[in-house]
């Protein structure tokens, strides 16, 4: 009973290496009248995967000998793992392409249980278990968590680090762009001129595959079958290419222009992010607190002036009625006196 748990546990660590290394994509398979979503992978990747380590193979079959081979040994394991419900032997639902087109596709989207559960290179295996959760899926996850609250406070970040964020990233995409173009420009260059495929990093563009195994191989050459069309296909690329190519070149700017150009979206692109105005802040800093200070100064002595200014005209405005009144008093107390007078006169 140990041993056969032992086995299990083999099994079961084989099938969880083999999943998190070997190419595979996800599909519907229909069991029993009902479809279920489930990562499936091509017995081809997994005979190549299993060929390259033998080792993993023989902790859980026999070893290689006189009468067994390697291929013997991935044929057993495989079926290990289909007695023990960790694979699922599957088969394309649909046998014939589709229309428009001439040949299948290589991960197809619809599968079906297979009658047969022996080994089969040229057929497909269903993984029917959960995939184990990684620690990295924790590590990723908190990652996401920290980069949201990095773009959230992104604008009240201090300047350099909006800076050194804007810098980073500029090259990493440069180094993309870069790494594309020189997939491509190379590709282009050896299919021209030999006929041949010559790809950087094939698998560089991949959705199928984790991040840790699309910069592996680093090559990949494949030598294409002479035929008359690829002839005529590879002179008109080169013919477009060398027009394209001159109608670049008559159009090119001059390298003042240009790099005048580069300069104005570098500022507006720094302008639009903000950081032209946090250096001008930076730089100036000191000098503007100076000049807020003056002008403080400035404006209060000029309010001093303007109070007492307009302290002194209203006392002058006050005087200005009362010697008019005394005026008016003055000349009641005539206008009195003569008409005291003129009755005086007349008894």
């Amino acid at each position: 009973m140990a041993g056969k748990q032992d086995k299990g546990q083999v099994a079961r660590q084989l099938a969880d290496s083999l999943r998190g290394t070997v190419e595979t994509a996800q599909g519907k398979v229909d069991i029993g009248g009902e479809l279920a979503w489930l990562d499936y992978t091509r017995g081809k990747d997994l005979a190549r995967h299993l060929r390259a380590k033998p080792d993993l193979m023989e902790q859980l079959v026999r070893p290689p000998g006189p009468d067994r081979t390697v291929d013997d040994l991935v044929g057993d394991v495989v079926v290990q793992l289909l007695q023990r419900k960790l694979l699922m032997a599957c088969d394309r639902k649909f046998k014939k392409p589709k229309p428009g087109r001439t040949k299948l596709v290589k991960w197809p989207r619809t599968l079906e249980a297979a009658q047969d559960h022996s080994w089969r290179e040229d057929g497909f295996y269903a993984w029917t278990y959960d995939k184990p959760t990684s620690a990295w899926f924790y590590v990723g996850s908190g990652l996401v968590v920290v980069a949201v609250l990095g773009a959230t406070l992104f604008p009240l970040a201090p300047y350099w680090v909006r800076l050194w964020v804007l810098y980073a990233l500029t090259a990493v995409l440069l180094l993309m762009l870069g790494t594309i173009a020189l997939r491509y420009a190379v590709f282009c260059t050896v299919w021209v001129v030999t006929g041949h495929h010559l790809w950087i990093m094939p698998n560089l563009m991949s959705e199928k595959l984790p991040i840790n195994e699309i910069f592996t191989p680093l090559l990949d050459f494949e030598k294409a079958e002479p035929a008359k069309a690829q002839y005529v296909g590879r002179a008109i690329t080169l013919l477009l290419l060398l027009g394209g190519g001159y109608a670049l070149h008559r159009k090119v700017p001059d390298a003042g222009s240009m790099k005048k150009g580069v300069r104005e979206a570098g500022s507006s692109f720094m302008e639009y992010l903000d950081l032209m105005a946090s250096k001008q802040a930076l730089a100036g800093g000191n000098a503007t607190a100076a000049g807020n200070a003056t002008a403080n100064s400035s404006g209060n002595s000029s309010s001093a002036g303007s109070s007492a200014a307009g302290s002194g005209g209203g006392s002058n405005k006050q005087r200005e009625p009362t010697a008019a009144a005394n005026e008016q008093k003055q000349q009641e107390g005539g206008r009195g006196s003569s008409a005291g007078g003129s009755s005086k006169t007349e008894l």
